[in-house]
């Protein structure tokens, strides 16, 4: 029963990535209707549009700066119960304002809690999970996403766009209440001297007593280590909270630090620039540049269940293959799915396209699965496992600060690019960033399959190319 503790607690975690993946691809669903005349909504113009559609991702900005502080202050656990709150009051204001000011307020909260709970989710999830488990746990995370995109696109299909936002709010209060019953990160736990609370949390985790001790004795040895070097005989929970932040700072020569956070930066970046953030946000515009003859609601739906799939598949194949191998493979598939997409729209006229509508849904959907399979989520596991301790926070809070912030200027940017390039070259931009995107990973990717989280702190602890970790 303990071991299904894991599962228990990384489903009430992943709850609310569900929750952010549908509020991240909202925008498709309400400006739909702001944009024409309706007795229950502002009219709004196509600036005030675009402000809507990316002010989550500069809300998300500003949270990167200071969610990895409140993080390391409060603990995971309840920086994930603070979030659900902030959940209530952004969706009030998103779904249930009649002005353009207050709906843009709702998304730039919905943005600081997109970023907030990507920096609790993902160490929360690796810290409790034992390494047979933690590929499954991490790849949690993407998984309700896409089912939340799901679930979203579905409603929005089906119910007034003001109803079908508020939908996801049951899963908010679903985590919520859980999240009042299980036990905090056992190495948050040791970070702040509360021993006897980790050797609990461990064994609420799954592992039986001596194997708790174990893990319990060897990560605390190393944390504290760490305080030694850098505060003297200063116990952990005493050393002021501004002084371990500065000292952390001053920490960037280590390999440990800096080596995980450029990788990182550099491929969540190339990421977001390589299609899906502008796929997931105007969905509905892209069908339609396309030549799609088919309702953009139903047609994101149907991607989103495929996707669901494809990210079961790619949490089977995460077991079975390296990380690097499989994301050299998926990446390889997403450009030339993308380069076949902007290839299409480049040589049909519009009687082609409609004869051959269904190529751009299949296109699409392709693109999904490349993602699904490992092409996106593998820096999801990443993001859990490659960071220092004492430092996970702060590093994960400039990954995400540099990411969103890319985020935000390739969906601010999207429209006019596709008046520019027009969607055949769009596709190819994408095509040629999602090749560099796969170099990349075949270059410096380090192999963290099967192995756990203290063999990988000693290998990044080194002075060792990342290219080195080749298996």
């Amino acid at each position: 029963m303990a071991r299904q503790h894991q599962f228990l607690a990384s489903f009430l975690v992943n709850a609310l990535a569900l929750v952010a993946g549908a509020y991240q691809i909202a925008p498709s669903i309400i400006l739909p209707s702001l944009l024409v005349n309706s007795h229950d909504s502002p009219q709004i113009t196509l600036e005030e549009g675009s402000c809507i559609a990316s002010m989550s991702m500069l809300g998300a900005v500003f949270g990167s700066m200071l969610c990895g502080w409140l993080v390391d202050v409060i603990g995971r656990k309840k920086c994930l119960i603070f979030d659900c709150v902030l959940y209530f009051i952004s969706v009030y204001l998103q779904s249930w304002s009649f002005s353009a000011a207050r709906i843009s307020a709702g998304r730039f909260i919905i943005g600081w809690l997109l970023v907030s709970g990507r920096i609790s989710i993902h160490p929360f999830v690796a810290e409790i999970s034992t390494p047979e488990n933690r590929v499954f746990t991490s790849n949690g995370y993407m998984l309700m996403f896409s089912i939340g995109m799901t679930i979203i696109n579905l409603c929005g299909a089906l119910l007034n766009w003001r109803i079908a936002c508020s939908i996801p709010l049951i899963f908010v209060l679903i985590a919520f209440i859980g999240l009042q019953f299980i036990h905090e990160s056992p190495h948050w736990l040791i970070q702040k001297g509360e021993y006897s609370k980790a050797l609990d949390s461990f064994m609420y985790y799954g592992r039986t007593k001596d194997e708790a001790q174990f893990e319990f004795l060897e990560y605390k040895d190393e944390y504290e280590s760490k305080v030694r070097d850098a505060h003297g005989s200063k116990k952990p929970k005493d050393i002021p909270l501004m002084q371990k932040w500065s000292h952390n700072l001053r920490r960037w020569k280590e390999p440990g630090f800096y080596k995980p956070l450029i990788y990182l930066c550099i491929y969540g970046s190339l990421i977001e620039l390589s299609s899906m953030v502008t796929i997931v946000t105007y969905m509905v515009i892209i069908f339609q540049k396309t030549g799609s003859p088919f309702d953009p609601y139903f047609a994101s739906t149907l991607i989103c269940f495929i996707r669901i799939f494809a990210t079961l598949i790619g949490t089977k194949l995460m077991h079975q293959i390296p990380k690097r191998d499989l994301f050299v493979a998926v990446g390889s598939f997403t450009v030339v799915v993308l380069a076949s997409l902007g290839f299409f729209c480049w040589i049909s006229s519009p009687e082609e396209k409609e004869r051959f509508a269904c190529i751009p849904l299949i296109l699409i959907s392709l693109i999904f699965v490349g993602f699904s399979l490992g092409y996106g989520t593998i820096f999801h596991c990443l993001m859990g496992e490659l960071f220092l301790p004492g430092l996970k926070s702060l590093s994960s809070a400039i990954v995400y600060s540099c990411v969103l912030g890319t985020s935000f200027v390739i969906v601010k940017y999207s429209l006019s690019l596709i008046e520019l390039l027009e969607i055949h070259g769009l596709f190819w931009l994408f095509a040629g960033v999602a090749s560099i995107t796969t170099l990349h990973g075949w270059l410096f990717m380090p192999e963290t399959t099967g192995k756990s989280l203290q063999e990988i702190l000693k290998y990044y602890s080194c002075d060792k190319s990342p290219k080195a970790t080749r298996v």
